[in-house]
């Protein structure tokens, strides 16, 4: 079928087209005319990302997380909860009218509220933007001062929300963490009275301090050993040499203690002297003289005198070696005591250590549960949260359902293609010819002649019969 008949049609059934463009437009008028009309009211949101994760430390929400966050926060206003919280804020569950519709809609079963809220959300509209972070909520009805209402206390309702969600929880934290932070103090009170208990028994206060004096100490204590053996040794080797020369009968005069003895010298000096003047009296007066007897005397004694010292000095050389010996073995016996001292002084640097470490331990869990307490305190405090009202709903003074001119429109449109196909219907159910062509496309036959209106003319193509009636039954020629 060319263009050219398509139009042939048309124009033949323009009554049609036109009465279904008609009845069209003028239902949709009229529909758009009586239906109720319908009241939007929009509010506008903005969620600020600084702080979405944490209001305290104010951080930035990484860019991956933008997405769900915004997500979860579309989920949040859309809930039952939020609703239920409108219908709270609006008072839906103690108005006469409101109470009249849902006995009507339910029989008066189930909850009134969750009714209503569930009304709310079946008339509420979140539309977010796809650039940024502001969100707009619509709420429509017939009424335009409840439209801005509704939209104004779901905004709010879902700002209470969004604040309860982060400061509940930092409320129950604040509580456990307080709890918490009682048996933390106790426990580090215990621990600091453990060690207090400990040094008090040990006698330990500075332990690194004591610990170095004490090591000091016996290092001094070694060095006075080797001296103290040194000395002994030495004692020892001149006590033999006195006992060997007296075991030999030798003279103990030339041991280096006696030579070095200034009062065994001193009395040689004299009895040198005494036998010089013994000498000399002897050649002045005879032996038998009384000086000369008494001079033999006092040499006799000083004599005596210094073999006594003499022996004296050779028993002091073993006293001093048995005192060496007896002062080696007291230095032993401190250094040993001294590093048993150590050893006990080591131990219980060890056991404090355990001590300080346990106190230590004890107190980095009491701060950082006193840093969490105090953060989750202030959080529970919080009364700001990260969403703004940029524009609170107004009243609307224009409906926006019905839209007449776009329904008109529409009808035109849809009005013409239903004329367009409705005649083609009636003209595949009642068909005519309408042009020589028509006659050799859908009969097959030769063309006789042409009539029109105004000029009858005869064009002869062929003399043949043509039956129309046996071949096409249901097709006519158009006059």
């Amino acid at each position: 079928m060319n263009l050219p008949k398509l139009l042939m049609i048309l124009r033949s059934r323009i009554g049609i087209i036109v009465f279904t463009f008609a009845i069209t437009v003028i239902s949709t008028v009229l529909i758009s005319v009586l239906m109720p009309k319908t009241y939007t009211a929009s509010t506008s949101m903005v969620i600020d990302f600084k702080g979405g994760d944490d209001p305290l430390a104010g951080t930035l929400l990484p860019a991956q997380m933008v997405p769900g966050y915004m997500a979860t926060q579309l989920d949040i206003i859309s809930s039952h909860k939020v609703a239920l919280d409108a219908v709270d804020k609006l008072k839906l569950d103690k108005s006469p009218e409101a109470r009249e519709q849902f006995e009507k809609a339910t029989g008066g079963k189930g909850s009134i509220r969750d009714w209503l809220a569930d009304e709310l959300l079946e008339n509420m509209k979140i539309r977010p933007s796809p650039e940024s972070s502001l969100i707009q909520l619509s709420y429509s009805s017939p009424d335009p001062v409840f439209s801005a209402a509704a939209a104004n206390a779901f905004a709010q309702a879902y700002i209470e929300t969004n604040l309860k969600l982060k400061v509940d929880p930092a409320r129950q934290n604040s509580v456990w963490f307080g709890e918490q932070l009682k048996i933390l103090r106790d426990n580090l009170a215990a621990s600091q009275e453990r060690l207090s208990a400990y040094q008090q028994e040990k006698d330990i206060l500075a332990i690194d301090e004591r610990f170095d004096v004490e090591n000091a100490r016996l290092t001094e204590m070694i060095t006075q050993l080797v001296t103290a053996q040194a000395q002994t040794q030495d004692m020892l080797t001149r006590k033999n040499q006195a006992s060997a020369g007296q075991d030999s009968g030798g003279s103990l005069e030339d041991l280096p203690e006696i030579q070095s003895n200034l009062f065994i010298q001193g009395l040689k000096s004299r009895v040198a002297d005494q036998e010089a003047r013994v000498a000399e009296l002897s050649g002045q007066v005879g032996v038998n003289h009384p000086q000369y007897q008494r001079a033999i005397r006092e040499l006799g004694s000083l004599q005596q005198k210094v073999s006594r010292e003499i022996q004296k000095a050779a028993r002091s050389m073993g006293n001093n070696a048995q005192l060496a010996q007896q002062r080696e073995a007291a230095l032993k016996d401190a250094i040993a005591a001294q590093k048993k001292r150590i050893l006990e002084l080591k131990q219980g640097h060890d056991e404090i250590a355990v001590y300080l470490r346990e106190v230590e331990n004890a107190q980095k869990a009491y701060d950082t549960a006193s840093q969490r307490f105090s953060q989750t305190n202030m959080e529970s405090q919080l009364s700001q949260t990260n969403v703004s009202v940029i524009s609170q709903a107004t009243p609307p003074i224009n409906p926006s359902q019905p839209k007449l001119f776009l329904n008109i429109a529409l009808a035109a449109f849809f009005g013409a293609l239903l004329g367009i196909g409705l005649a083609f219907m009636a003209e595949m159910a009642n068909r005519y010819f309408r042009s020589e062509q028509d006659i050799n496309d859908d009969l097959d036959l030769p063309v006789l002649g042409t009539l029109h209106k105004r000029l009858a003319q005869v064009k002869v193509v062929q003399r043949q019969p043509m039956r129309l009636t046996h071949a096409h039954p249901n097709l006519r020629t158009a006059t």
